[in-house]
């Protein structure tokens, strides 16, 4: 029996490690498209007149900025954007 190396990266043949690769980086760089989308809102509706207070902005920036943490940082952003969904963002 042939026994392969603990690093041994899979058959190269099967493309299966390069696709997985390819998805991920298409994700990854969604979610900075994202991440750059939910900043310029955030500072544009806290300069617009009646808008949010500074706090909050800066707290919807942390948040986004978590979401980047896999997995608990996503569930805690995930969870703070739908409950700020949820009450209209009137929480002050």
């Amino acid at each position: 029996m042939k026994y392969n190396r603990f690093g041994w990266p899979g058959n190269g043949s099967t493309g299966g490690r390069s696709i997985a690769y390819g998805r991920a980086n298409i994700l990854r760089g969604l979610g900075r498209i994202t991440f750059v989308g939910a900043v310029g809102i955030s500072v544009y509706n806290y300069n617009t007149p009646n808008g949010p207070s500074g706090m909050k902005t800066t707290l919807d920036i942390g948040m986004a900025a978590l979401g980047f943490i896999w997995p608990l940082g996503t569930m805690a952003s995930g969870s703070y954007f739908m409950v700020d969904a949820y009450t209209g963002g009137e929480w002050e």
